[in-house]
């Protein structure tokens, strides 16, 4: 489910570059949780794909993830 909703995500920014790997982080993630553990969903891209325009790349990725 957290890969579907990863890649649905991704697919909604209308970048033009493949995902490397998608992550599950957080301390739910490990034997060290609790009732208050939580996590993330990393997605890895290779932004040097981007050439030049990769700053305004993560620039965008950035202000996306923020409205979210």
């Amino acid at each position: 489910m957290l890969i579907n909703i990863a890649k649905h995500y991704y697919e909604s920014l209308q970048l033009n570059v493949p995902i490397s790997d998608i992550t599950l982080t957080g301390s739910l993630a490990n034997y060290n949780w609790s009732n208050y553990s939580d996590f993330d969903v990393h997605i890895v891209i290779d932004i040097n794909k981007f050439g030049e325009k990769k700053d305004l790349i993560k620039d965008l990725i950035d202000a996306k993830t923020r409205s979210c």
